[in-house]
This record gives C-alpha cells, structure tokens and sequence, in this order.
C-alpha cells in the first residue's frame, strides 16, 4: 500500500513539474506588428513550454551594454541605477516594440539602452500549447560604477 501511495505521489509530481505558467498580458496600446494584441502571454515554463528565445545571450547583451552606453564623463565611474526594459516579441519572432519599464535617473541612458535591446535581432517566438504566440519579456538590469549587470 505504501508503495502504491508513493507511486500515486511521484505521478503528481511529474505532472505538475510539466506545467507551463502563463499569463495574458493587457495590452492598453496599439502595437504594430502583433499577430494577436488580444493574446499576449508572459510564459513562465518549467517543462513543456517555450519562452521567446533571444538572438543573444544575456551575458552578449551586458557586454553590448558595457561597451555601447556612454556615461556623462563626470559621472561614468560612480553612476549607479536599476532598470527594468519590456520586450514584445510576435508570434513570428519580430520584436514589436521596446521601452522602459522602469527607467534609470538619466533619459539620455534610458534611450541607449532602448536602442540596444531593440538591435538584438529577431526573436525565436514563444509557444504556448505548440503554437507561436505573441509574448513579452522582461529584462532587469543594475549599474554600478559604470557598469551593466542584467539580471
């Protein structure tokens, strides 16, 4: 009998291992390029699912973030600040649109930063139930001394 509960047990936890978090983002605005503004997901996956897949890595990005932001010279050494960008990708792999969700203390860096992430490249679109959808990411980031560190 034991063996049989454990059995039973292990089953559900393998079941529940595979499932797929998503969330349907409310999209208040206009975006051009979205096969479907009414289904936006922000997929969270353990197994069975597809995150959007970036052309870069993460460790690419910071690089890129590192070599291409330029400080006020003043300031280069000692800026420190946190930043959130939203990505929305479609279901065909084009990021539709970029921006800040949370801003840094400076707009000038705001904008480098936006015109980094929307260099990257296209996408490998989210799936959810094995079809392409719509998706947004979010990418965090520190500064400190100067330098990015995405999170």
């Amino acid at each position: 009998m034991k063996k049989f509960l454990f059995a039973i047990l292990i089953i559900s936890l393998i079941n529940n291992l595979s499932a797929q978090f998503v969330a349907i983002v409310q999209v208040d605005q206009d975006i051009p390029g979205l096969c479907n503004k009414n289904k936006v997901y922000s997929i969270l996956s353990l197994t069975g699912g597809e995150d959007p897949v970036c052309p870069l890595s993460d460790n690419q990005i910071q690089t890129r973030l590192n070599k291409e932001v330029i400080f006020p010279t003043d300031s280069a050494s000692s800026y420190k600040a946190e930043g959130m960008v939203d990505i929305w990708i479609s279901c065909n792999g084009k990021m539709v649109l970029c921006e800040m969700d949370k801003n840094t203390t400076s707009p000038d860096i705001d904008q480098q930063i936006v015109a980094i992430f929307s260099s990257l490249g296209t996408w490998k679109a989210g799936k959810y139930n094995g079809k392409n959808v719509d998706s947004m990411v979010i990418f965090s980031f520190t500064i400190e001394n100067g330098q990015f560190k995405v999170k």
